[in-house]
This record gives structure tokens, sequence and C-alpha cells, in this order.
């Protein structure tokens, strides 16, 4: 590993992660992506293009339902009422050429693709970010399960994929990989942006975003990359391996980056004495 010279690189491979998650264990519900985009091709239900609350606490009455869902951009352009969709949405659509939509009815694929990133505020309240493939960031209370703010930060690339990146958050700050190429630091309470820099390769961005000690990482699809979190100053960029970052990952843990590399792993570690 040949990060920068900067004394910031010694917490490359630190292992003390800030990811500020509100684990089921504490707060005992459980947030997850809805299911998909809409199963009918006519109407679509409170559950699609969504995020879901299920109750995990085995002593409430509600344990193991559904208690509540947040709403995401609706996958239809044109709406359902009118007589084309109603007539022939159900039957005339296509799944394989043009995934999952129903263009008699304006479908076009824009569901949450990854699950949300919990996250608790300096504030003490608890927060739910997630990107949908319309393009939109989703920022979410979790107890009202309400909207704190949206933004738009690409237009939507529909089937084609949209923003499927997991974000990582730090209890103040979001970090966010979003098409068409742009690693996005946002306030996670307010919105504002703090910094952003370009990314390379394909514009459809996947994979996850990992942050420990300062440290910001993510599989820039041939590349694993570290930005400084406080300005996204760049630290580190590996050699390159084939691969996309829309079917990689990378984690921190024991001093070590692990980062999938589409298929292939790799660990990366600062040398001895740096």
């Amino acid at each position: 590993m040949s990060p920068a010279s900067d004394s910031r690189s010694r917490r490359l491979c630190a292992s003390t992660p800030e990811s500020g998650l509100a684990s089921p264990e504490r707060t005992k519900w459980k947030y997850r992506a809805g299911t998909s985009n809409p199963e009918s091709k006519t109407y679509e239900t409170a559950y699609d293009d969504a995020i879901i609350k299920v109750d995990l606490d085995r002593e409430r009455p509600t344990f193991g339902q559904i208690v509540a869902t947040y709403k995401g951009t609706s996958d239809s352009v044109t709406g359902y009422d009118n007589p084309v969709c109603q007539n022939v949405g159900g039957t005339v659509w296509a799944n394989g050429v043009i995934y999952g939509s129903s263009p008699t009815c304006g479908q076009l694929d824009v569901d949450f693709g990854m699950g949300p990133t919990l996250f608790t505020g300096a504030n003490g309240d608890r927060y739910a970010a997630a990107a949908q493939k319309s393009g939109v960031l989703h920022v979410i209370d979790t107890t009202t399960m309400k909207p704190v703010w949206t933004k738009q930060l690409w237009p939507s690339m529909s089937f084609l994929g949209g923003n499927l990146a997991r974000i990582a958050a730090d209890g103040s700050t979001i970090y966010v990989a979003g098409n068409p190429g742009i690693l996005h630091a946002y306030d996670g309470i307010t919105g504002d942006e703090k910094w952003s820099v370009p990314l390379t390769g394909t514009p459809m961005k996947g994979g996850n975003v990992a942050l420990a000690n300062g440290v910001v990482y993510y599989v820039d699809d041939a590349v694993l990359k570290a930005f400084d979190a406080a300005d996204g100053t760049p630290l580190f960029v590996s050699e390159p391996m084939p691969g996309s970052s829309i079917g990689s990952a990378v984690s921190v843990a024991e001093h070590t980056v692990l980062a999938n590399h589409y298929g292939t792993v790799a660990a990366y570690r600062l040398p001895t004495g740096s």
C-alpha cells in the first residue's frame, strides 16, 4: 500500500469505525428498503419504492409487523389514472428488456437499490439515509418516518441503473457515492454540502462507502480510493484491478482495508512502522 506522504496517511488502516449506526439491538426496529419496483403494473402500494420499518421487539404486540413506511419517488412518471394504463398496463409490459417496467403506465424502475444507512445525529435523534434509482437522496426521521430533507443528485437513470451505493455516516456527515461519478459529503441534518470530489469509471455507482478513523473508502471501479473525511483530500489509490463498483464493496477491520474488486478480494495495510 502506497499512501500519500501526508501525515493523514497514518489513519488509512486504523480500525475505529465511525458509522454512527443505530443498531437493532439498541432500537429494536429494523429498517430496510421496500419491495423493489411495483409488482403490479397498474398501481403501486405504500410498500413499493419505499423504506419500511419492522418491529423487532418480542415484547410488543406489533412484533414482526411492518409498522410504518416512507414512500420514495413514485415509479410512474405519467400516473396510473389513464385509460391506456388501466386497460393494457397489466399485460403490455416488458420484464427483461426494460427491467420490471411498464411503458404504458409510465413505470421506469426507480426503486431503492440498497437498504438505508442509520445514524444518530448530534441532537440525539435517529435518522436513515438512502439514495434511490430516481436520483434522489432521502434522509428521514426514523421515529416519524417523515422526510428531513431530500436532494436530487442526478436525473433518473431508470433501468440503466440509478444511485446504488450504500451510504456511510459518522453522526454529523453522510458520505454518498452518486451518479454520474461524484463522492459527496453532506451535513446529515441540514443537507448542506461540505465537499465533493469526482470519481472515475462508469457513471452508475454501486457498492458501498466505508468510513473509519476519519478516512472515507470507496471501490471506484478498478481501484480502491481513500479520502480525508474532513475535506475530501485524496489519500490513496490502489493498483488497478478489473472490476466495477456496482459489484464491489469495502470494509475496515483489524487495521486492514478489505476490498472486493468485483469478485477479487484484496487486503490493504500500511507497512510496518508507518
